[in-house]
Order: structure tokens, then C-alpha cells, then sequence
């Protein structure tokens, strides 16, 4: 399986053997505002990892973060005349909810579906589907990641100028809230706040449910920005400030929590 996640400053790709073991990983960095500079970007690491992996590379997952994500919540509910196994209808609840959000946002694609809540005749929360259990009703409650199809359809268009074909498309910001929330093992309030080159991202979940998701046009490139224009240097130099910056403020915090 091969991933990349396609940031506004650096294009990272890993590819992953049958054992869901690393095997190959760059970085490259691009600017995405530049179409020619993302292009060649994207030409060079595949070849780095055909070239290092001696394999040709034609299908991708993507991850891609963008301030054009939305959030649909939607609660639909299922009724029966006797007890059902509700492991029968579940599924077929899903795609029916997905259906909807479809004919309602056609100009959007469905990215993620997170089952928040299951609701089990109208009072009892079920935190498992078994076979085993029959229900009068149940009531589903949904959050849909959404993004507009004209910005998945440039973004499929870009890969197939280069012969690569899109499997999936995840939300990069999405996905790494769910790799920390599990590492860290948080059960109760969780938040996570990714600051990207142009955009950050806050998620918020509660007993392992999402609940709050934004995004907005400011990332560290806006500080770099700031310092470039306050202190009148160039863009790059105050890029390299910035990164100085962070890194001794680093430093000094582990050596003062290490001392004390």
C-alpha cells in the first residue's frame, strides 16, 4: 500500500508491505500554490520509491487537509412491527443515511462516516452491533466528513497527469487525531490541534465520540509571514528563524524539566 500525504509544504510518501510494515518513506518539500513545482514534486518521490522498491507504483491513499471540509450530522431512525435483529438492518441504515447526504450536498463527497451514536429503542445507548440482539427501533447518529467534489476531482485529475491512480482519499488531519487518541490511550476529553503551513485544525472528542471539528486559514506560515514583515527580512530567512526559534525553546524546555 502506498500513502501520501499531500501537505501544502511537504509531500510525504510511505509504502507498506503486506505486514503493514514500513518500507519505504521520503519527504520532499513543495510549494502547492506553484502547479509546476507540486507536479514535479510528486513525479520525483514516485520514482525514488519505484527506483528504491524496484516496483511500479500506479495506485495511491491519499491524505489531504484543505479549510473546505464540512461536518453534516444526520440522525435516522429505523422502526419495526416485532423484535429485530438489528445486525440485519445496520448496514443498510448506513447506506441509506449516506444516501441522503448525498441527494442533499451534491456538490460534495463523502470522505469519512463516523457512527457516533447507536440508539436503541428510543432510550438505551449500544456501544456494540451483536447478532444477538433484537430491538424495536433504532436511531443512528452520524457526522460526515464532506469536501466539494471540484477540489477531489483537481486533486484525481493532478495524480492521473502523472499515471497514478487514487484509491482513497482520507482527511489528514482526521486520520492523525485518531493515531494520537489511540497511542495515547485518552477515553474521556481528547483534543487535538494540528497546526499545518496554512491551515490549523482542532478536533474535540468526548468518551471516544467526536464531537467538534474546525478549521481555519492560519498555520505557521502565517508566523513566518509576520516575522518577515515586522522585523523586514525576507521570507525565507524568517522561515529559518522561526524553526531556530522553536527548536531552542525546545531544547531548553527538556533541559529544565531534566534538571528539575
Amino acid at each position: 500500500e502506498t500513502v501520501i500525504d499531500f501537505g501544502s509544504k511537504n509531500l510525504r510518501l510511505s509504502v507498506f508491505n503486506n505486514s503493514s510494515e514500513l518500507v519505504f518513506s521520503r519527504v520532499k518539500h513543495q510549494e502547492k500554490s506553484e502547479h509546476e513545482n507540486s507536479k514535479i514534486s510528486l513525479i520525483k518521490i514516485i520514482r525514488d520509491a519505484e527506483k528504491k522498491l524496484s516496483m511500479h507504483i500506479d495506485r495511491v491513499n491519499v491524505l489531504y487537509d484543505s479549510v473546505s471540509y464540512k461536518f453534516v450530522d444526520l440522525a435516522i431512525k429505523k422502526t419495526f412491527d416485532r423484535p429485530t435483529l438489528i445486525s440485519k438492518y445496520y448496514y443498510n441504515l448506513i447506506e441509506e443515511a449516506n444516501f441522503i447526504v448525498k441527494e442533499n450536498y451534491f456538490k460534495d463527497q463523502i470522505v469519512h462516516s463516523i457512527i457516533n451514536k447507536i440508539i436503541i429503542d428510543n432510550s438505551k445507548n449500544l456501544e456494540v452491533i451483536s447478532d444477538q440482539i433484537k430491538v424495536n427501533s433504532f436511531i443512528l447518529e452520524i457526522k460526515f466528513i464532506c469536501i466539494k467534489r471540484s477540489i477531489i476531482n483537481d486533486l484525481k485529475n493532478e495524480f492521473k497527469r502523472n499515471n497514478l491512480i487514487i484509491s482513497n482519499i482520507f482527511c489528514s488531519s482526521y486520520v492523525k487525531s485518531l493515531f494520537y487518541k489511540n497511542k495515547l490511550e485518552v477515553d474521556n476529553n481528547f483534543i487535538f490541534l494540528d497546526i499545518g503551513y496554512e491551515r490549523s485544525s482542532a478536533w474535540y472528542f468526548k468518551n471516544n465520540k467526536l464531537k467538534f471539528f474546525n478549521s481555519i486559514n492560519i498555520g505557521g506560515n502565517s508566523i513566518t509571514k509576520d516575522i518577515s514583515k515586522v522585523l523586514k527580512l525576507n521570507i525565507n530567512y524568517s522561515e529559518e528563524l522561526k524553526i531556530n526559534f522553536n527548536q531552542n525553546e525546545n531544547k531548553n524546555f527538556y533541559q529544565n524539566s531534566i534538571n528539575h
